[in-house]
């Protein structure tokens, strides 16, 4: 037997009339008539299977510890080297002993502008400053 359509196409139709009726049912003129919370969880339209679970956890996450880059840049880099530079400006041979901490900054810095990926929950606690842990 020839198939009329391709599933896709039956597939869409079908999350197009779940959509309908779902808007109609919270439409209801009658509040008693209208599903609960509970109810229009249980939809096939919010299940959810375990690939978009884990997609649905991984942008949670990258929502909720995203993290402003000005701000990173500004805590992390630009005010610490703001103090070393009116340290040296004060005591300008100790500059010297400040090397190793400059090149650190070169490493964050390069680190906020190149680091996109993800990181592991318990990563991300190392990362995060002390403000952010309580917050």
């Amino acid at each position: 037997m020839k198939k009329l359509a391709d599933e896709t196409i039956f597939k869409n139709k079908n999350e197009i009339g779940l959509i309908i009726d779902l808007l109609s049912s919270c439409l209801n003129a009658d509040p008693s008539k209208r599903p609960t919370i509970r109810g229009l969880l249980q939809s096939p339209l919010f299940i959810m299977d375990r690939y978009e679970s884990l997609n649905a956890q991984w942008f949670s996450q990258n929502v909720i510890l995203y993290r402003s880059p000005i701000s990173t840049v500004s805590e992390r880099i630009t005010l610490p080297l703001r103090n070393i530079c009116s340290l040296v400006l004060r005591q300008p041979d100790s500059i010297i002993s400040l090397e190793e901490t400059i090149l650190k900054f070169f490493d964050f810095t390069k680190d906020s502008v190149t680091h996109v990926t993800t990181l592991p929950l318990d990563e991300l606690k190392m990362v995060l400053t002390e403000t952010e842990k309580i917050s």
